[in-house]
């Protein structure tokens, strides 16, 4: 599998790491809220998303 010609992945030997960092990012307890930094903006957005989610099904 090549991405570009500079750089090439084997699946054999790649894996893929996904992290869900929902709960720093968007929890008044996560590393944000506790930093200090407001979180309203970003928690209305993923309320609104989560609503427009279920509205498809």
């Amino acid at each position: 599998m090549t991405i570009s010609s500079e750089l090439e992945l084997d699946p054999k030997d790649s894996c893929l790491l996904i992290i869900d960092v929902q709960n720093d990012y968007c929890h008044d307890q996560g590393a944000f809220g506790q930093m200090g930094i407001s979180l309203q903006g970003i928690q209305r957005k993923a309320s609104l998303s989560a609503w427009r989610g279920r509205e498809r099904f």
